[in-house]
């Protein structure tokens, strides 16, 4: 299963935030930066590679998320409102 396929398995439940148990904030976005930097705790210095009109690139690299993560890390991150494309992660402002 692609990183792209173990996302599109909850799709259903893409910014659910209300279903995250005891989250470090009430922010949707701190919350998904915040997950990203526990599975990569060395990184490199920013978490938003670029900015659009309506959505933001995350800076992750899909092949090392797909290493680390497991698919509860996956499903926090879709509820948070982290999409993933064939080449980033991205969430909609």
């Amino acid at each position: 299963m692609t990183i792209q396929e173990r996302f599109a398995q909850f799709f259903d439940q893409h910014s659910d935030f209300h279903n995250i148990e005891n989250p470090p904030s009430q922010r949707t976005d701190l919350c998904a930066f915040i997950k990203l930097a526990q599975l990569f705790p060395v990184g490199s210095g920013r978490i938003i590679s670029s900015a659009d009109h309506d959505e933001i690139t995350l800076d992750v690299r899909l092949e090392e998320l797909d290493k680390v993560a497991t698919d509860e890390d996956i499903l926090y991150l879709v509820r948070c409102g982290v999409e993933c494309t064939p080449y980033h992660l991205r969430m909609n402002v």
